[in-house]
């Protein structure tokens, strides 16, 4: 199996995944800049172009702030459940993971790299389990003949004690028990360096908990976020060339011949030339086009993200069309939770099963407001119609509303409801209720 995964390992382009991803978390963190050069020919150093676009550069940021805070914002990462299965204690062990947090950092995951990975263990030398998102490159190891995935590669760039930076690499052989063979080496120079003694080995050690977004032929998990890089660096170009044409042209121009008193000029001031001389003012270039090429774009990759209308800042639709946007948005948004689900359940029941309980269901809501737009008016033509019965309409809107319709006052309205048909209400006058819907 190790030298399945050594050649696996070299096949793959590892170490330019694991330099997509520093970029894109980068963007994420607002520490991403371009080289010189990137989008443009490189400006004389000192003039007013160069000047100009070292300062568009920091007032210009991509879009993958607003992809990643748009996805997050569809989840009620708060309203996270789960089964009652561990009881009490299983509660108590549960909220100290903190799995909001634990779910927005695998959501990020998923949506940058592709892949949403954690894993619960007991760490060598200590009696406490641990839950821990799996960052860095992740990769499932698949076999060629079944299909199936057998293994698990995690590369990780991180400075050793000696400050040096080096590859942390985890290498993970599924076993028939459900657990696998874990091998670890600390301080490769390449991520593909596997020939070498492992560091460390661990039998019986955990599998990791995975979600995929899909694979690429070259068996790396397939990211949205880096198949779309040429939208998402396009936009930001034209930007960054909006921004620095618009500080460059956004104010008149003064155009002289013979001899001015250059210094003394400003606004209001007279301008003073020789005789033969002459002096103008150049007005403001016309920037409407570069300015629709900015909202072409911001439109193409809100529409790659199924990100809501007018989501990047450009003209939010009306009508259909916002509608058709933010049914995309809700859609993509379900999915994400269903898969980062998955890999919470996982790892929770990984976690309680080390404390010796059984595991549970962790269920990842979309946030309220987005799914009351599609609930409300279902409940409310089903109540109309009569094939929607009040108490259950009663208990999809409590979960809508949350914590501000408890569960003692859902059941006070049902009872209420109930002795209203039986006609035990106070104040009861023996009439039936006709058009009370079932």
């Amino acid at each position: 199996m190790i030298e399945q995964l050594v050649k696996r390992a070299r096949l793959q382009r590892i170490t330019n995944r694991a330099t997509d991803l520093d970029d894109i978390h980068g963007m994420l963190e607002g520490t991403w800049t371009p080289t010189g050069g990137h989008f443009t020919p490189k400006f004389a150093p000192g003039t007013a172009r160069e000047k100009a676009w070292a300062r568009a550069i920091k007032q210009v940021t991509t879009a993958v702030p607003i992809i990643i805070s748009k996805t997050l914002a569809g989840l009620d990462l708060a309203g996270i459940t789960w089964s009652d299965e561990a009881g009490d204690r299983g509660d108590q062990l549960l909220r100290t993971l903190n799995l909001p947090d634990l779910a927005r950092d695998l959501v990020i995951e998923l949506r940058l790299t592709g892949v949403a990975a954690g894993i619960a263990s007991r760490p060598s030398g200590t009696d406490t389990p641990t839950v821990t998102s799996l960052r860095g490159v992740n990769a499932p190891y698949v076999d060629p003949i079944t299909r199936t995935v057998t293994g698990w590669y995690r590369a990780l760039q991180h400075v050793n004690d000696a400050g040096r930076l080096t590859w942390w690499v985890d290498v993970f052989e599924f076993t028939s028990d459900g657990h696998a063979i874990q091998r670890v080496w600390r301080d490769l120079d390449s991520p593909t360096e596997l020939g070498r003694r492992p560091d460390n080995e661990l039998p019986g050690a955990a599998r990791p908990r995975y979600t995929l977004n899909g694979l690429q032929d070259d068996g790396l998990p397939s990211s949205t976020v880096l198949a779309n890089m040429g939208r998402i660096l396009g936009l930001y170009a034209t930007e960054l060339r909006l921004a620095t044409v618009e500080e460059l042209a956004s104010f008149p121009m003064l155009l002289t011949r013979g001899d001015a008193e250059l210094d003394s000029i400003g606004p209001g001031e007279v301008i003073t030339v020789d005789q033969d001389g002459d002096a103008k003012w150049l007005d403001p270039g016309d920037l409407s086009q570069l300015r629709e090429q900015v909202t072409l774009k911001r439109e193409l990759v809100r529409e790659a993200f199924a990100l809501p209308g007018g989501a990047l800042g450009n003209e939010t639709p009306s009508g259909e069309a916002l509608e058709e946007a933010n049914r995309s948005f809700m859609q993509e948004t379900a999915r994400t939770g269903g898969l980062v689900e998955s890999v919470l359940t996982g790892v929770a029941s990984d976690y309680l099963a080390l404390h010796g309980l059984p595991g549970v269901t962790v269920s990842l809501p979309i946030d309220r407001g987005w799914l009351a737009k599609t609930t409300l008016p279902v409940l409310e033509q089903g109540v109309d119609l009569g094939v929607v019965p009040l108490t259950v309409a009663a208990r999809a809107f409590q979960a809508l509303v949350g914590a501000a319709y408890s569960d003692e006052e859902l059941q006070t309205f049902i009872d209420d409801l109930q002795a209203k048909r039986l006609g035990t209400a106070p104040g009861f006058t023996g009439a039936t209720d006709a058009v009370m819907p079932e």
